[in-house]
C-alpha cells in the first residue's frame, strides 16, 4: 500500500488527540480528521469519483484538509486551486488538468460553477452552499480502507504561478511525496534534537505525517495554524 493519506492514518494511531489543524478557536484532532477524510470518502464516491479521476479544491482552511486527504484516499488526484481564480482562469486549470469535478467554497461559487461549465459537461461543480458540508459528513459513513496506489500514480498536480506565461502543470506520485515526506521529517527531528539540547543522530523510523513533527519539545506534533480569510 503506498497511497499518501495512510500517513495521516499512522498519524491519527500514534497522536489521536493532538491538533493537527487550528484555525481560531476551532481544533481538529488527528483522529477527527483522519475521520473526516474516510467521510468524504463516501461523498465524493456518491458524485460518481473513481481512481484517477483528478478534482479541484478550490476549498479555505479546514474543508480543504479534509477534502485534500479525502480526495487521496478515494485514489484520485487533488488539483489545488486558489479560491481567489476567475472564471477563465477555473477554466483553465480544469481543462489542462482533465479534472472531473471541482469543490467549490460559496464564496467562489459563481466563478468556479462558470469556469466549470465553459470547461465542458465532464466536469461537476459542487459548492458547499448546495450541501451543509459538516453536516453531511456527519450523516455519512467513513470508507473502510484507501484505494490501493503505486508509487507511479499521481497523488497531486500543482501549478507555477504563470509569470511568464500560462500557468504550468507539475505532477506529484505518491512515491515521490512520501519520500519527500520521509526525508524532511528526519531533517526536522534532528534539527528539534539541536534546539531542546539533545545530542543529534539519526532515526530509522520518521514520524509520518510533517504537521506531527516535532517543534522544540520533541515528540510532539505541532498542528497547522490556519486563519479566517
Amino acid at each position: 500500500m503506498t497511497n499518501l493519506s495512510q500517513n495521516l492514518t499512522e498519524s491519527a494511531s500514534m497522536y489521536p488527540h493532538h491538533p493537527a489543524v487550528r484555525m481560531d478557536d476551532h481544533v481538529l484532532t488527528y483522529a477527527a480528521l483522519d475521520d473526516a477524510a474516510s467521510r468524504m470518502v463516501t461523498l465524493l464516491r456518491g458524485s460518481g469519483l473513481e481512481p484517477g479521476d483528478r478534482v479541484g479544491l478550490m476549498l479555505p482552511n479546514v474543508q480543504f484538509a479534509i477534502s485534500y486527504y479525502g480526495v487521496i484516499r478515494a485514489g484520485g488526484v487533488v488539483v489545488p486551486m486558489n479560491p481567489l481564480l476567475k472564471e477563465r482562469e477555473v477554466e483553465y486549470y480544469l481543462r489542462d488538468s482533465g479534472a472531473k469535478l471541482l469543490l467549490a467554497w460559496h464564496d467562489c461559487a459563481a466563478e468556479a460553477e462558470a469556469g466549470a461549465k465553459a470547461a465542458g459537461p465532464d466536469c461537476l461543480a459542487v459548492a458547499p452552499g448546495d450541501w451543509d458540508f459538516q453536516a453531511a459528513l456527519a450523516a455519512t459513513p467513513p470508507a473502510t480502507d484507501p484505494v490501493n496506489r503505486s508509487d507511479d500514480d499521481i497523488a497531486v498536480i500543482l501549478y507555477t504561478s504563470g509569470a511568464t506565461g500560462k500557468p504550468k502543470r507539475a505532477e506529484l506520485t505518491h512515491g515521490r511525496l512520501n519520500r519527500n515526506q520521509a526525508v524532511t521529517a528526519r531533517a526536522l527531528i534532528n534539527a528539534a534534537r539541536v534546539l531542546s539540547g539533545e545530542r543529534t543522530g539519526t532515526r530509522s523510523t520518521p514520524p509520518a505525517l510533517l504537521p506531527r513533527l516535532p517543534t522544540p519539545t520533541p515528540r510532539r506534533p505541532a498542528p497547522v495554524q490556519l486563519r479566517q480569510p
